[in-house]
């Protein structure tokens, strides 16, 4: 069904996109830092690389409380999302389709199922942990 892969520029899509969602919650005072090498070339449909992305970062930013900071590295293959959080969400369906947990506005729980389904497309292991108040969501592409 996405048949055309290319090069695709992770770190491009994550500065492009940061810069967007900074913008639209400012009014929120949520914050972000990024720590990602120059580029990080892939071989992905650059629009589902596109929805991969921007499906985890939209999740960090409307899952943030006012006044709080989403970090996104970039080390070796792996990429880390994570924003603060009080409680650990439910691993075991964090990723399922419908599913919200804590209902938010502007969430449909289908976010983080599409980022899923473009990992297994890919064959990129996907995984969410809560550390030291932090939703963190991990992409390896290794």
């Amino acid at each position: 069904q996405f048949p055309e892969n290319s090069d695709v520029d992770i770190c491009l899509i994550i500065r492009e996109q940061i810069a967007l969602y900074d913008e639209i919650y400012a009014s929120r005072g949520i914050t972000s830092s990024t720590h990602l090498p120059g580029t990080f070339i892939v071989s992905m449909n650059d629009s589902l690389a596109s929805t991969l992305i921007s499906n985890l970062l939209k999740n960090a930013y409307i899952h943030s409380a006012p006044h709080t900071h989403i970090e996104v590295s970039l080390v070796g293959h792996t990429l880390k999302i994570a924003n603060d959080g009080d409680t650990p969400l439910d691993a075991d369906h964090i990723f399922d389709r419908f599913y919200q947990g804590h209902k938010k506005e502007g969430s449909t729980g289908l976010g983080l199922a599409l980022v899923k389904a473009v990992c297994r497309y890919y064959n990129l292991s996907i995984a969410y942990r809560f550390e030291d108040g932090k939703h963190c969501f991990f992409i390896d592409w290794e």
